[in-house]
């Protein structure tokens, strides 16, 4: 979320979506800013990594999207990005949501 803050024009509206698909949850953030180049849109999610677009626009490591994908990940999930049609960025974090049986145990 802060990246889709940071990286939109200021006043542009940053969207978050959660929508159950079948036993996942999906979570889309989807921004206003200038995009990922589409042959950097798996390489950002590695340490140290950020888009050449964004490179100039804003300061940090390039570590918060290698640590997310890691977070989702070990919750056995998947953190993708992709470009809207429109401009902007769309980041979808997928989930598995736990089986009935699990939560009654819980």
């Amino acid at each position: 979320l802060s990246n889709a803050v940071r990286y939109s024009p200021p006043g542009a509206d940053v969207v978050f979506e959660i929508v159950k698909r079948g036993n996942k949850c999906e979570v889309r953030i989807l921004d206003s800013g200038v995009g990922i180049p589409q042959h950097e849109l798996e390489s950002i999610f590695d340490a140290f990594t950020r888009s050449s677009r964004t490179d100039k626009l804003a300061g940090g490591t390039g570590l918060g999207l290698a640590i997310s994908r890691a977070i989702v990940s070990n919750h056995e999930g998947t953190l993708t990005a992709a470009n809207r049609s429109g401009g902007g960025a769309c980041f979808t974090i997928t989930l598995p949501l736990p089986h009935r049986s699990t939560l009654a145990a819980a």
